[in-house]
């Protein structure tokens, strides 16, 4: 993906070991009360594995408190998906008020993927994923993942109690 600055889109930092890519928020929707969905262009090539998050980074934003300008969060969207999708609660703060009102196009930085909260590849061998409130918003996606790559999910959804 090449810039207006004619710069490509994924960069290496020096101080950074991991992909920096310059994004424009395409699109917004609430998806429950106070719960935002943020819709990103995914840069060509770009991979990740479901269950991994991203830090994004606010440029230049109209106000920002002590907490600063860069968060953490989860992908949402399915590593084959065109964009990369992003939900959050809209929590009383300056990045969120910020990513919640700004423009659609707004540029903003995004960093990694980071973390290793993925399943494993062997279909033949059982998976346990609780579904705790934090990462609830990724099971499914988790779930697709799995079935895409395993052609099943037989066996994968039995509820534990």
């Amino acid at each position: 993906m090449t810039l207006p600055s004619g710069k490509d889109a994924q960069t290496m930092t020096s101080e950074a070991k991991w992909p920096t890519y310059s994004l424009k928020l395409k699109n917004r929707s609430e998806v429950a009360e106070r719960t935002l969905e943020f819709r990103f262009e995914k840069p060509l090539g770009m991979t990740f594995k479901a269950g991994q998050f991203m830090d994004l980074t606010l440029i230049d934003p109209p106000e920002m408190d002590a907490e600063g300008n860069t968060r953490g969060f989860s992908i949402n969207s399915a590593p084959q998906d065109p964009e990369l999708t992003f939900t959050t609660r809209l929590r009383d703060t300056a990045f969120k008020r910020v990513l919640h009102t700004m423009p659609l196009g707004t540029e903003i930085k995004v960093e990694g993927p980071f973390g290793n909260l993925t399943l494993h590849n062997n279909p033949s061998r059982p998976a346990v994923l609780p579904k705790l409130t934090k990462y609830a918003r990724n099971f499914p996606i988790k779930v697709r993942g799995f079935a895409r790559r395993s052609g099943t999910c037989s066996g994968f959804m039995r509820r534990v109690a």
